[in-house]
């Protein structure tokens, strides 16, 4: 039995029928469909994801999962990469040959002009400077700011990677955010010449083109869920929506799982139960079953996001816009975050655009700036001279107020080996994160321990990537 249907679940249920063809499986997810944060909606009349529109290709696990499911022949690399950076008052180029913001290329580094020339000549003292302590694991902005400056890590680091891993450089956890980087650096106290180094060799190694280390599919990263679920059913997984499990209950023979109204409860029973939901709802589903663990996930810290799509008319879009997207440091005292040229970045999307003569962005930013004031913030920022013609309120976070996205701070990566640590014969798979429910003291502690591990299975990574705690 796997409860919740996001991708955290329809990947556990897919290792498991691949893995062990002779198992019955059952998915059960309280939505009207599976998907979770992954799904596609019209925006003036085009197909656009409201959740992730790409995903990383220097891992091959996704890509694999997408051909397994049918998906090979609609995998495609964005129209163009390069975004640019609003910097010191400025819309500036993003450097060449950056690595989650770190520069690789000093010359492009300063013709770009992000950084001041006092940070400038900051950066390469890193070849000089005394190694930086790192422990266990050490904060992404602390290192990189003792490395290359603080300028580096403001302008270039904190866009790039605070975005992608919801939160601020100075609370994520490098082991688990850059882990190739984190055990490059194990061997070599330049973190210039370490960042080459990875940023020459992993995305190659993992079949990826250089220089585009994400891909998408035409029609929208959400058509993965249906596809996914799709084959599952073709290989026998009976899934079942609208269907909220509000219990479960050890048995001699394993696990009796309460689904349905509070009502008219109805008891189904499973040899063995994956839980697969975000964390707050797993904790109150193993409180009485893994107190522990129940504790563990309770206290996982989450942060709220918003992405709006904007559709304007092409003819009335009086912005400039160049490469695929604009981001915006929080230094620079902005609710925007960032902005996608969606109909710059992906073929299909531009085709679709010219079709309905149309302009497609999409804007992130924090959930009060959803709420207060979208409009205002986007107009202030790339000055279009009209209303969008289409508004699409896309976010995770419904309702307003709830919890989507979980950074990963080092005391939410040190989660695993304590949820591991648990045994049972239950599987936890976590969709939200990796957290720690102890009190600040402990979690300062807890921070030394290791918390990834490795694995060779391409399906069992994509779930591990998705956060997943196994309690044996």
């Amino acid at each position: 039995m796997v409860v919740g249907g996001g991708i955290s679940g329809l990947a556990a249920a897919w290792y498991l029928v691949r893995t062990h063809s002779e198992i019955e499986v059952t998915l059960l997810e309280a939505a009207p469909h599976v998907g979770g944060k992954l799904s596609v909606s019209d925006l003036a009349g085009i197909a656009v994801d409201e959740g992730a529109e790409s995903f990383v290709a220097s891992r091959p696990e996704a890509l694999r999962l997408a051909r397994e499911v049918g998906l090979e022949s609609d995998l495609v690399t964005p129209a163009v990469f390069q975004a640019s950076v609003f910097s010191r008052g400025r819309i500036r180029a993003m450097p060449r040959g950056q690595f989650m913001g770190i520069p690789t290329d000093l010359r492009s580094l300063a013709a770009s002009e992000v950084l001041s020339p006092a940070g400038l000549l900051r950066v390469p003292l890193d070849r000089v400077i005394s190694p930086t302590p790192m422990g266990q694991d050490v904060s992404v902005g602390e290192f990189i700011s003792a490395r290359v400056g603080r300028e580096v890590v403001d302008r270039l680091v904190e866009p790039l990677l605070g975005g992608v891993y919801a939160g601020r450089a100075d609370a994520l956890s490098m082991q688990a955010t850059m882990p190739a980087l984190f055990r490059e650096l194990r061997h070599d106290r330049s973190l210039l010449a370490a960042t080459r180094r990875v940023a020459g060799g992993g995305m190659e190694a993992a079949g990826a083109r250089r220089g585009l280390p994400f891909r998408g599919i035409i029609g929208g990263v959400g058509r993965v869920p249906g596809a996914m679920a799709a084959a599952l059913v073709g290989s026998g997984v009976q899934i079942r929506t609208r269907t909220t499990v509000r219990g479960l209950t050890a048995t001699e023979t394993g696990w009796d799982v309460e689904v349905g109204p509070a009502s008219s409860p109805e008891v189904i029973h499973a040899d063995g139960v994956i839980v697969a939901t975000p964390a707050a709802p797993a904790a109150r589903l193993l409180a009485d079953v893994v107190p522990n663990v129940a504790l563990e996930l309770s206290g996982i810290e989450a942060a709220s996001v918003a992405v709006i799509a904007l559709a304007y008319r092409s003819a009335d879009f009086r912005a400039h816009t160049t490469g695929s997207g604009l981001l915006i440091p929080p230094v620079e005292g902005r609710m925007v975050k960032a902005v996608t040229y969606l109909d710059q970045k992906w073929g299909w999307l531009n085709e679709a655009a010219e079709r309905e003569g149309v302009r497609l962005l999409r804007v992130s930013g924090n959930l009060g700036w959803m709420v207060h004031g979208p409009r205002a913030e986007a107009a202030a920022t790339y000055r279009p001279t009209v209303p969008p013609l289409a508004e699409a309120r896309r976010t995770p976070t419904i309702p307003h107020g709830s919890s989507a996205l979980p950074p990963w701070i080092p005391t939410n990566a040190a989660c695993l080996p304590a949820a591991r640590a648990a045994r049972c014969s239950a599987a936890l798979v976590t969709s939200d994160t990796r957290g720690s429910a102890e009190s600040s003291r402990s979690r300062r502690a807890r921070f030394e321990k290791k918390s990834r591990r490795r694995t060779d299975d391409g399906t069992k990574g994509l779930v591990e990537r998705t956060q997943v705690a196994l309690v044996r």
